[in-house]
């Protein structure tokens, strides 16, 4: 199993049950919750875990080691005692700094200076250092009246949270001192059954840790996310102080607050716009930016579970307890960032360990604005066209609040996912092949989380086994046979297989016209643009021809050859209004017109399998590689149409098949344009009432954009279906 440091959960949690006991404790409690590489727990599974208590420094003389083989519970979670291996005693905990490094199955995880060393251990070792009474002692200030605290039982400790003191009273059985909010609680030992509300974390595909809560059912980032790439590694666009780019941006863009990343960034995140939300992978595999609903679940645990919190004080609940004058005192007293603004009347309590900060916003009018004050946090719902539904919280008052505002804003986010807090005791594997006629495939069947599954894959005559990925189209093996983990959730793997005839099958349309296709990831294309004059029901396709009014008014579907030319029908294919893309029966019978989902798909599975590949570049990987110049030559070098006019930098490579073709457009006024130079392709979604979402290849750039237009357009089109 491979680990990386940052992904551990190392809450070291020096806690013991500080009753009075006969003896002094001999341990220290330590609870860790491990996880892989793509964030997922490491469930029910033998790790080894070693211990190794440093003296004076972080790489000091080693002073206590220890090795604990053990196995996680359902939730990931390791509990151990430091010193029930070998003995703590021989460690003078006063003579000197002390650190603690932890390495699991011979992987080094950190080192970590023992800051506060449970005091029952501190004091067996330093009991000699005087012996006799207080008032032995010469020039000793007058205490009476100093220490006050109603009716102290044994074992009860006092605290001092830098304003007054306060009692503790003693624990009970089951039962860990912990820390929030500065001051010492007891908190009961989470179970294998019961994961209590205990912190634990995730990584983002920076490798950026996040803690994260559970609150009843859901599970938190408990800071605000801070990524620069998707979680399929594509980098998210940096405008940075170009206002121009920021406000005309619509695939997804951060900005750090007034575009300081070296003050911002660990402190209150990064500010993303909406188009970034919607694009589906910004927060880690397995996680959502929340929906309304989500945010709406979190207020309800909140008013149900604690004590005195009701919708209106609820922000004051969720809130950092980091703030200027904070009459919490302690820690929660500061004026460094992240941090609250004063107010007399209303602060951050806490009380769930959410620590929500206030990152302000960026404005579409080019400000950015509230930071100290207000956090702005995206919800995953869109609102109208060009809105979206954000929640908010403000420093001077104790609500957590809810409007929609423009989707160009840029505004935090806490990503958060399901928490079953009943999970069954075993996940489902589906296994596939694709093509279905390229192999055949092993190992499918329902298992515990942690078992190791012999996944195989055979190639039928004909075909060659490439790899299994997931279905996000991840790599997952480049091996036909191995073992696989079997995580703690439903999981589908995909045995990629290739075939001799160069990948491509064939599909026709009800006239008859053949087409070739590709199969990508778990999608099956066209490689050519469509040209049926029927819907596949055999009724025509209206066909205004030269007539622009009639182009223009059309409603019930419409196509048209470039420049009313029917030589262009074999060479680009038709263009068609999104009012036929409507339909529902535009494309062959079993197909489709892709929507948003189906392009990400494209672009994600081959951006995710080929290093050389991200956004910048996908779309010359998609193009014909046919091209006026293209320093490819052979028959790519060709100015006979189809064909990519010339480019001193972008040419298609046509890597995959696809041959993306530059058939042009027909405009709502019913004029042509741009064929050579833009290859515009309608998806099935509309934008709003009057436009439609399209994907668009260019000779001047390699990317693959995602834009909307009017539904009048004449565009061309490539049918899909899922790969059998």
């Amino acid at each position: 199993m491979k680990y990386h440091k940052l992904l551990m959960s190392l809450a070291i949690l020096f806690l013991i049950n500080l009753s009075l006991l006969a003896q002094p404790p001999l341990g220290m409690n330590y609870q860790a919750v491990l996880r892989d590489d793509n964030g997922q727990v490491i469930a029910s599974q033998e790790v080894e875990i070693s211990f190794e208590i440093l003296q004076g420094s972080n790489d000091g003389q080693v002073i206590f080691s220890e090795t604990h083989n053990t196995t996680t519970n359902a939730f990931g979670l390791v509990n151990l005692v430091i010193g029930s291996l070998q003995s703590l005693e021989g460690i003078d905990w006063s003579a000197d700094t002390h650190f603690l490094k932890v390495s699991v199955d011979g992987n080094e995880m950190g080192t970590t200076q023992l800051l506060s060393v449970p005091f029952a251990l501190f004091a067996k070792s330093s009991a000699d250092a005087f012996s006799g009474d207080y008032n032995d002692l010469d020039n000793t200030p007058d205490l009476s009246s100093f220490v006050q605290a109603g009716n102290p039982q044994d074992g009860d400790m006092l605290f001092f949270n830098g304003t007054a003191w306060h009692l503790l009273p003693i624990g009970n059985e089951g039962q860990i001192l912990t820390i929030n909010n500065a001051t010492p609680q007891w908190t009961n030992i989470p179970q294998e059954d019961d994961n209590g509300d205990e912190p634990t974390t995730v990584t983002d595909v920076e490798g950026n840790v996040y803690t994260t809560v559970i609150l009843g059912e859901q599970e938190w980032m408990a800071e605000n996310l801070r990524t620069t790439r998707y979680n399929n590694g594509a980098q998210i666009d940096y405008p940075g102080d170009n206002f121009a780019d920021w406000l005309n941006n619509t695939t997804g863009a951060y900005a750090w607050y007034n575009n300081d990343e070296s003050a911002n960034k660990n402190t209150y995140g990064a500010l993303y716009n909406f188009p970034a939300v919607s694009n589906g992978n910004l927060c880690p595999i397995g996680w959502r930016v929340p929906s309304v609903e989500d945010w709406n679940e979190l207020i309800t645990y909140m008013t149900e579970n604690f004590e005195d919190v009701i919708n209106t004080n609820a922000g004051n609940a969720l809130k950092s307890c980091r703030q200027v004058n904070s009459p919490l005192g302690g820690n929660c007293n500061t004026s460094e960032h992240p941090r609250w603004n004063e107010h007399e009347t209303h602060y951050g309590l806490d009380l769930a360990g959410f620590a929500a900060l206030p990152g302000g916003n960026r404005l579409i009018t080019n400000e950015y604005d509230k930071v100290g004050m207000t956090g702005y946090f995206w919800t995953s719902t869109q609102a109208v066209s060009d809105r979206a539904h954000q929640r908010y919280i403000h420093y001077n008052n104790s609500g957590i609040y809810s409007n929609h505002t423009w989707e160009a804003n840029g505004n935090s986010v806490r990503c958060m996912r399901d928490f079953d807090t009943d999970p069954p005791s075993e996940y489902s594997l589906n296994l596939q092949a694709s093509p279905s006629e390229g192999g055949t495939v092993t190992g499918e069947g329902d298992y515990a989380p942690g078992t190791s599954v012999a996944v195989s894959a055979t190639a039928n005559e004909g075909y060659e086994f490439s790899s299994w990925t997931n279905a996000d189209g991840i790599v997952i093996s480049e091996v036909a046979s191995f073992d696989f983990i079997m995580p703690p959730q439903n999981t589908t793997l995909i045995a990629l297989f290739t075939g001799d005839n160069n990948g491509f099958g064939n599909v026709s349309d009800i006239e008859g016209n053949e087409y070739l296709t590709i199969t990508v990831g778990t999608l099956e294309w066209m490689a050519e643009n469509l040209k049926t004059t029927k819907f596949n029901t055999g009724d025509d396709i209206d066909f205004p021809g030269t007539d622009n009014a009639a182009w223009s008014s059309n409603t019930s579907g419409a196509y048209a050859w470039y420049n009313n030319d029917i030589a262009n029908k074999d060479i680009y294919g038709g263009l068609y209004n999104w009012h036929a893309v409507n339909t529902g029966n535009l494309c062959p019978t079993g197909w489709r017109v892709p929507s948003e989902a189906d392009w990400n798909n494209l672009s994600n599975f081959l951006i995710n399998n080929n290093e050389h590949l991200n956004t910048e570049n996908v779309g010359n990987a998609l193009k014909s590689c046919r091209q006026v110049d293209s320093p490819l030559g052979g028959d790519c070098d060709t100015s006979v149409h189809p064909r990519w006019d010339s480019h001193f930098t972008h040419y298609g490579t046509d890597e995959f098949g696809f041959s993306g073709l530059p058939g042009g457009r027909r405009f709502t006024a019913g004029n042509y344009d741009f064929i050579g130079l833009l290859g515009h392709f309608w998806t099935s979604n509309q934008a709003n009432a009057a436009e439609a979402n399209y994907r668009s290849l260019s000779r001047a750039n390699g990317r693959l954009s995602a834009i909307s237009h009017e539904k009048q357009f004449g565009f061309s089109v490539r049918c899909v279906k899922d790969a059998e």
